[in-house]
């Protein structure tokens, strides 16, 4: 768990990086499987970024 903001942003921003290589992915084959698991990862992307942000704001 991040325990100040420097923490926080690496977190997010390594989830920002993994966005870019999941979207890097994208232009090599789009199939209907890729679309699920794109919705998917986005999704998780998304809850953990939100998670995080949740659990440094109920530390402050």
């Amino acid at each position: 768990m991040p325990d100040n903001k420097q923490e926080l942003l690496r977190s997010i921003h390594s989830e920002c990086a993994k966005l870019r290589l999941l979207l890097v992915n994208i232009d090599v084959a789009w199939t209907g499987e890729l679309s699920v698991s794109l919705s998917w990862s986005l999704r998780e992307i998304t809850e953990r970024a939100n998670l995080l942000l949740m659990m440094k704001l109920i530390k402050e």
